[in-house]
């Protein structure tokens, strides 16, 4: 399965965002859920999911699932779940998820699109309670 996205995908994104006048890194990072504003960094999904709302406008349901499982990631990178370059650790992720995640043991990709806005809700109250520790440890 790829994951990385592809040159065909980035000149399509490039040529797209050009022809309507957007400002690139504000797509990029609302495209990736504030992870990245490079067009590089995004994942093949990520760009495929972009490049469909860029010509049509619409976002399909899956989309609006993947959109819920990059928040949910997005807050996991807020709590330092990464490996040695800096890049999230799925692994700890799809750990965190199945342990504590409310409907254990799925994994985040199991998650339905009607699942999901809970799970949402419960890593964000994970990541707000990490921040209110770390910034009382300093």
């Amino acid at each position: 399965m790829k994951t990385s996205i592809d040159k065909n995908q980035i000149i399509a994104i490039r040529t797209l965002v050009s022809k309507l006048h957007l400002d690139k890194e504000d797509v990029i990072y609302n495209a990736s859920s504030g992870r990245t504003t490079k067009t590089t960094e995004l994942d093949y999904f990520e760009a495929e999911a972009l490049i469909r709302f860029l010509r049509t406008g619409q976002i399909n349901k899956s989309d609006r699932a993947n959109e819920m499982r990059r928040k949910i990631i997005s807050c996991c990178y807020e709590m330092r779940m990464v490996n040695a370059k800096g890049k999230i650790d799925m692994a700890k992720v799809n750990s965190m998820v199945v342990k504590y995640g409310y409907l254990k043991p799925k994994s985040l990709n199991d998650y339905t699109l009607s699942e999901l806005p809970m799970l949402v809700t419960q890593f964000t109250k994970f990541r707000d309670h990490f921040l209110l520790k770390k910034a009382q440890a300093r």
